[in-house]
């Protein structure tokens, strides 16, 4: 079946409203074939939601697998992608994973950034958000609109061209990305030790030193993140547990400081 075919069939499930979850989320089942042989960027995705409504918002609670931005609505609305359906919203995807931040750990943003930046021996500009269940990982800057935002917890393969890397999910979905393969593992591995700091902090139960970080932040078994994290373990974990939440409150504090003295038009 070609890209063209595909679509048409795509289309004639979504124009008829089958397979549509909660309105304007739509299933991926119809699109099974299509996502066998086409690897999706933010150009052709136009193609798929030019056949689907858009939304205001996505489904914060539910795992995020995806976000990018659209290339053909002046990057201003944005993909999101779950385990089983998917979404086109009036949104973009830095303001998403800033809004999903809020509603799962009620933190802000710019402080949750700066507390990671601290849990790194060099300072980092690409800073994973993480929640206590999943984390997505930015393939760029965290501020910028076109950056590429993935789970790294799903990726099943990681794999090379020339000029950027082929990025699949374990729901089938193919997303190329501006990265060489040796980067985007990097950065991957960042984003599950960024998880673990948050799940440490914002979640009860004990858990033993040794016990591995695979176990421990709950990721799908593949072949790269089994690689990522084979010789990972909660102790490697940067820093201590209540870390987190004790640097947070203190940069918070300061960061709320400086706006109230630049409202005042005071120098410190």
């Amino acid at each position: 079946m070609t890209f063209s075919d595909s679509l048409v069939m795509v289309q004639t499930y979504y124009t008829g409203e089958k397979e549509i979850l909660n309105k304007y989320r739509y299933s991926i089942s119809p699109m099974k074939d299509l996502m066998a042989q086409c690897v999706f960027t933010p150009h052709n995705i136009k193609k798929l939601t030019d056949h689907i409504k858009p939304s205001i918002a996505p489904n914060y609670l539910d795992e995020i697998y995806a976000i990018f931005s659209i290339a053909g609505y002046d990057y201003n609305k944005s993909f999101v992608l779950y385990k089983d359906s998917m979404l086109f919203v009036d949104l973009l995807p830095n303001h998403i994973v800033k809004e999903m931040l809020r509603i799962h750990l009620n933190l802000d943003s710019e402080t949750y950034i700066q507390t990671i930046q601290s849990f790194f021996k060099k300072k980092i500009k690409i800073v994973p958000i993480a929640t206590t269940n999943f984390s997505l990982l930015p393939i760029g800057s965290n501020t910028n609109k076109h950056t590429i935002w993935i789970n790294a917890g799903r990726v099943t393969k990681t794999k090379e061209k020339r000029f950027h890397s082929i990025i699949t999910f374990d729901n089938g979905f193919q997303l190329s990305v501006d990265r060489v393969e040796l980067r985007i593992q990097e950065l991957m591995k960042r984003g599950f030790l960024s998880h673990g700091v948050i799940r440490r902090d914002f979640t009860f139960n004990a858990v033993h030193p040794t016990t591995h970080l695979f176990d421990f932040l709950n990721v799908s078994s593949t072949e790269v993140t089994r690689k990522i994290l084979k010789e990972l373990l909660y102790r490697d974990i940067p820093d201590k547990h209540g870390d987190f939440l004790a640097r947070y409150e203190s940069n918070h504090r300061l960061l709320y400081r400086k706006l109230i003295f630049k409202e005042l038009d005071i120098e410190e």
